[in-house]
């Protein structure tokens, strides 16, 4: 079958792009696991991914990118950036600005969609090379993992990275057992039974306390440390039932009933969400790093929101905030129109509570 062959691929791939460093005992037996699975566990345009045993370490997930897919992409970009010169390249239809004034522009599409173009097939090749998502996974783990991170806001559950088994193809971790937080468990049975009623119940309270985890955990990364995860949809974001420091989530319900992978025993209690679940990120081929001088732009903006809806003064951020390039920033009829437009999206997004009475 089609999954099989998927299975003997990444057992191919496995054992000869191995990491250099890897033992070739464990490698072998890395393989012989994966020739046992039959099915990935998870599947996207550019890899699966599968669950196998390395001895010493347990479970572990392997994800192997499909073949061919890096010439694909390379003929993707070709055909992105000429169809982005082409663009770039149709003259611009003379208008006159509100003063009677023709305005000159040199283009139809005043955007350098070329460089636009370029930066955004740069950072597809970078996903394409899975040692630089195993070295984010590695920067995130620092920061923010339950095990040893340094952040004092909020700790999550990172997969270990093996970095002897990984190649620009092939990237070996931790397995971890969790479940999606949109796996809202549902009652079962007849109406009437509330014990059914209330795991639902619990299992809805989990999530949303975990999603406020997930808020809490971006908005460090976004205004604190710089360093974010890019890519935090429900997929790559599981809820942990037991909190361990050998195993965490991959997706799936735990073997043994107590969410440990590989049967050791879970240290409770210390999760990030609190009680016995905690949170768990998944993919890291998408980390961003955040300049100081955005962070505190971006902190600055929010503030003239809330405090003052001060919608021009956020227009004024957006050069510190790199949106937009200062020498548009600074012609005033760019600005105002920036600020008319900003205006408009706020009112239709934002609500402000009524302002106290004046006591009589």
């Amino acid at each position: 079958s089609e999954e099989g062959g998927g299975a003997a691929t990444a057992a191919t791939a496995t054992a000869a792009r191995g990491g250099r460093r890897a033992d070739p005992r464990m490698a072998a037996a890395l393989v012989a696991s994966l020739r046992d699975e039959a099915r990935p566990v998870a599947a996207a345009s550019v890899g699966q991914v599968y669950k196998a045993h390395l001895p010493g370490r347990g479970d572990v997930a392997v994800k192997v990118q499909r073949p061919g897919v890096r010439d694909l992409v390379r003929r993707d970009a070709v055909l992105l950036r000429s169809l982005a010169q082409f663009a770039e390249s149709i003259p611009a239809v003379p208008v006159l600005s509100r003063s009677g004034r023709r305005r000159r522009r040199r283009r139809l599409i005043d955007t350098e969609l070329v460089s636009a173009v370029e930066e955004f097939m740069s950072r597809i090749f970078e996903e394409l090379d899975y040692r630089n998502e195993a070295e984010n996974a590695r920067k995130f783990a620092e920061l923010y993992s339950v095990r040893d991170g340094t952040s004092a806001d909020v700790k999550v559950v990172v997969p270990r990275m093996y970095d002897d088994y990984c190649t620009e193809n092939v990237l070996v971790m931790e397995w971890i057992e969790g479940t999606k937080l949109t796996s809202v468990a549902a009652a079962g049975g007849a109406d009437d039974d509330e014990e059914e009623e209330e795991k639902a119940t619990s299992s809805a309270e989990e999530n949303l306390r975990l999603i406020e985890v997930a808020i809490r955990s971006t908005l460090s990364q976004l205004l604190v440390t710089g360093t974010l995860h890019a890519d935090p949809h429900a997929g790559n974001l599981l809820k942990v039932e037991t909190m361990t420091t050998t195993t965490t989530a991959h997706g799936r319900g735990g073997e043994n009933g107590n969410g440990n992978g590989n049967g050791r025993e879970g240290r409770r209690g210390d999760a990030a969400g609190g009680g016995d679940v905690t949170l768990g990120y998944l993919d890291f081929g998408l980390l961003s790093t955040i300049p100081e001088r955005v962070r505190d732009g971006l902190v600055c903006a929010v503030a003239q929101l809330v405090f003052n809806n001060d919608v021009e003064a956020v227009a004024c951020l957006f050069g510190e905030l790199d949106l937009l390039p200062e020498e548009v920033l600074r012609d005033p009829t760019e600005r105002a129109a920036l600020t008319r437009a900003l205006e408009t999206t706020m009112a239709e997004s934002l609500v402000y509570p009524d302002p106290p009475s004046d006591p009589d």
